[in-house]
């Protein structure tokens, strides 16, 4: 267990900073599982279940380089997809343009490009961690390139309008959470220098950007991501040493955090228990990336995937580190990149 009072520094300035290029697979202790549902990927088709991981159904047919599935309030799936291809002097890497399915398996939407779709020889780009609003109303990912920073990016569903970005040019600040429709967690491509936000509240509206450095959990870590619950009070910070160890992964660990006021008018200022996770299941180059933490729509539970499947957590109460810890389990062997969704489970 980690206990700190220490203040989380509040930065209202926008982030404009330049950037200087033991295992768990045991059930533990469960509770009842969360409302809503859950989506992922598994032997490359997208699959739509019951929170606890019960009762799945595929979504999609495998073969279209399906990743990273989130969900809306109402149950729409959005999902990367797409193969390798070249495509009029184009060649995209794969899992590179917006798709929609309703929890049957529906086409709602797509394929609908993103920068990734445009990825040439001399300018590879790709993009990954893809996530929906609960609205609808955009989807947000993280672009990779050759000549940037990872950033954030985003566009609508429908394939009206162009990408906007996290600044312009985009700020250093990537794998993007939404905090309801208008707001995205982003948090920053590596290790910090000063007081640099690790990570911030980006607001689509105003481009203004609350950001928290000195992070009692980041520490001295060289990874990180961050995800945030729906009420804006609760977050969960995995740190690993990947990019000191040549992409593998030797140390990781998820922390929760929590805050008494939602996170854009606030600091932190509890760090509570740390779940360490087991190094050898996060084999692949920078495995961590691949994480995929998501908390229930009432916070109660938190996801994520490991090379060996998904897991879940009772996190309703950070403070019992011991409640914590013993109710990890494995929900979906075989299954990776879980989204937690508001929608049940609709009926066939």
């Amino acid at each position: 267990m980690r206990a700190s009072s220490r203040k989380i520094a509040l930065s209202v300035a926008v982030l404009a900073a330049v950037v200087v290029p033991t295992a768990l697979a045991g059930a533990g202790t469960r509770a009842a599982g969360p409302a809503g549902s859950l989506v992922f990927v598994k032997a490359g088709r997208v699959y739509a279940a019951r929170a606890d991981g019960s009762q799945a159904r595929p979504v999609t047919s495998g073969g279209n380089g399906w990743a990273w599935p989130s969900e809306t309030d109402s149950g729409i799936i959005a999902v990367a997809g797409g193969r390798s291809r070249i495509v009029k002097g184009f060649n995209p890497s794969g899992s590179d343009e917006i798709y929609e399915f309703n929890q049957h398996g529906k086409q709602l939407h797509g394929p609908v490009p993103t920068q990734g779709s445009y990825s040439t020889v001399n300018d590879p780009e790709y993009v990954t961690h893809f996530r929906v609003a609960p609205d609808n109303s955009y989807v947000a990912w993280t672009d990779i390139s050759s000549f940037t920073d990872p950033f954030a990016s985003w566009r609508k569903p429908n394939g009206v309008g162009s990408f906007r970005t996290a600044g312009k040019p985009p700020l250093p600040y990537s794998t993007p959470e939404w905090w309801g429709p208008k707001h995205l967690l982003i948090t920053h491509d590596g290790t910090t220098i000063g007081s640099q936000a690790e990570y911030a509240v980006y607001s689509l509206l105003t481009g203004s950007s609350p950001g928290w450095s000195g992070d009692d959990a980041i520490g001295d870590a060289s990874a990180y991501q961050v995800t945030i619950s729906r009420n804006g009070l609760k977050f969960a910070v995995e740190t690993d040493d990947a990019p000191d160890r040549g992409g593998r992964v030797h140390s990781i660990a998820i922390t929760l955090e929590t805050t008494a006021t939602p996170p854009v008018s606030s600091d932190i200022t509890n760090t509570h228990c740390t779940i360490t996770l087991p190094a050898s299941r996060f084999a692949t180059n920078h495995g961590s990336s691949l994480l995929s933490m998501s908390f229930s729509a009432d916070g109660s539970t938190l996801a994520w995937g490991q090379d060996d499947g998904i897991y879940e957590a009772n996190v309703a109460n950070p403070s019992d580190c011991a409640t914590v810890t013993r109710s990890v389990h494995r929900i979906v062997p075989g299954g990776s990149m879980p989204f937690l969704g508001k929608a049940p489970l609709s009926r066939r």
